[in-house]
């Protein structure tokens, strides 16, 4: 993830193959620690993007 204004590198997002038959995809993402105020932000923003962009029904994405 990067700051749209400055290009600074904010932390990243990953997709695994899934651990459990339930999910279609292990999605995970983290915040650099001195963003740490925006991850909860981050993660919202996240899961909309994955209900929205991806093709994945039931993406395991862990709750903050």
């Amino acid at each position: 993830m990067l700051d749209a204004a400055s290009g600074e590198y904010l932390g990243c997002v990953y997709f695994y193959p899934p651990r459990s038959a339930e999910f279609d995809v292990d999605a995970r993402s983290w915040v650099r620690a001195d963003w740490a105020r925006l991850d909860a932000l981050l993660h919202d923003i996240v899961r909309a993007w994955l209900g929205r962009c991806w093709p994945w029904r039931s993406p395991d994405y862990a709750v903050r």
